[in-house]
């Protein structure tokens, strides 16, 4: 009997699920990069619990016929490419055909898509179909997954906080706006909007969403190219720094990806202008020809492989320095005269004595009121009574004693109420030690860090 055998529909699924899909913004990538590819114009994300309980994207793309749906989600089934020399060639997100299928054999996904005739409603659990119907004719699709990895308790364990997963699917949703400014976006969790762009295809507009107005007055505009690449976007001012480089957005023909080396050409491009230990806020747009890059080397296609990388690294150099060199980096102090700051007019002032009447200076009352009004009753204030010390418990509390009774006193919380009194007294004081600044600062945060 042998002992090799083949893996079942089911099992292989969930197997590939393993690579496919890790957190929930894996989900989220998946699906979007499906309604992207379908030439929608607006995107819609629906959260309930940061994804780990309901995920839902609503498109208004091109949508799919009863057949194509049954099909999307057979493993390996895909409308992006055909034949070996598609996979060289690839211009679309997704390309593989595993996502529908790996997401649906760990969660329940519920599938309406139309044309803009007669629309189809598929419900998959576990891989298995449980449901096929007609449904309305919206042109667009519309994908929920509920339960994320409900029969997977291992890796359902290992999912992230609420806060952990929201912070990762934002992050996500901030790049994929980057890359596609001419496409609406909105994300909702727990109902609550937590971020839009309109679709304008203005991507200063889309800075300013993510990072606000300070950083996007900031930003620098860059163009150029040569006989391989071209390259657009936006890069901070030297002063607009980040602790790290989370907020490099490379995007290579619209497909948002981390690389190292890119990463470093654009950190030593700064070298002299920003200190040591900062980073700058980069949205870099390369366009290249397809067929010089490789999208096909990491499983979550977040890595690419470059030809002719020199060129491209050497073009990169060139327009930083070249934009960060021409701009003025020390600010131009306006010196002004003290005149401009102190005005002295003349001040004349004339005083004259006020006329009184000398017979209503000491008018007496002739008939005196009567105050009835009861007075409130005075309360004796509550001393602490005089203790002698005893000693010390566990090295954490007093013992004191008067004539009558014995005291066991909190040296921790004797301490606490003893600041809160002074920082009480402070606080209300007239003369307390607090200076109004000059000038306000604003801070500004990027919609991922709350």
């Amino acid at each position: 009997m042998t002992k090799i055998k083949v893996l079942n529909e089911k099992l292989a699924n969930m197997i590939a699920a393993g690579e496919v899909v890790e957190k929930c913004i894996s989900v989220v990538k998946e699906l979007i990069e499906n309604s992207i590819d379908a030439k929608s114009k607006q995107i819609k994300i629906e959260l309930i619990e940061s994804g780990i309980k309901e995920i839902k994207v609503i498109d208004d793309g091109t949508g799919m016929e009863k057949e194509d749906a049954l099909l999307a989600f057979l493993p390996h089934a895909t409308s992006k490419i055909i034949t070996e020399d598609d996979l060289f060639h690839i211009v679309s997100l997704g390309f593989r055909g595993e996502a529908l299928a790996s997401i649906a054999s760990v969660s329940t996904v519920e599938l309406k898509t139309s044309t803009g005739g007669v629309g189809t409603t598929i419900v998959m659990k576990a891989g298995k179909m449980i449901e096929n119907k007609s449904s309305d004719s919206r042109q667009g699709t519309e994908i929920t997954v509920k339960n994320l990895f409900y029969n997977t308790p291992a890796r359902l364990k290992h999912l992230g906080t609420l806060y952990y997963e929201l912070a990762n699917i934002i992050e996500y949703i901030n790049k994929i706006a980057l890359s596609y400014p001419e496409i609406a976006f909105s994300l909702k969790n727990d109902n609550k909007e937590i971020f839009k762009t309109d679709g304008s295809n203005n991507l200063l507009k889309v800075i300013n969403e993510i990072y606000g107005l300070n950083v996007s007055k900031n930003m620098i505009a860059i163009a150029n190219q040569n006989d391989d690449y071209q390259i657009s976007g936006y890069i901070s001012k030297p002063e607009i720094t980040k602790s790290n480089r989370n907020h490099f957005n490379i995007i290579v023909n619209n497909r948002i990806i981390k690389n190292l080396e890119i990463n470093k050409t654009i950190n030593d491009a700064y070298h002299t202008f920003k200190p040591e230990d900062k980073y700058p806020i980069i949205v870099l747009k390369i366009q290249v020809d397809p067929r010089l890059i490789d999208v096909n080397i990491h499983p979550t296609k977040m890595d690419i492989k470059f030809s002719k990388k020199e060129s491209l690294k050497e073009l990169i150099t060139f327009e930083i320095k070249n934009k960060l060199n021409s701009i003025n980096l020390i600010p131009t102090i306006e010196n002004k005269s003290l005149e401009t700051f102190i005005s002295n007019p003349e001040v004349s002032l004339e005083i004259s004595p006020k006329q009184y009447d000398e017979s209503s200076l000491f008018t007496i009352a002739e008939e005196p009121r009567e105050y009835n009004e009861p007075l409130d009753e005075l309360k004796p204030e509550k001393k602490i009574p005089l203790m002698e010390p005893v000693g010390v418990v566990h090295g954490t509390y007093l013992i004191f004693q008067d004539d009558d009774n014995m005291y066991l006193i909190d040296q921790h919380a004797a301490k606490e109420r003893v600041n809160y009194e002074f920082y009480l007294k402070q606080l209300g004081s007239p003369n307390n030690h607090q200076i109004e600044m000059l000038f306000p600062i604003n801070l500004e945060f990027p919609n991922n860090e709350f």
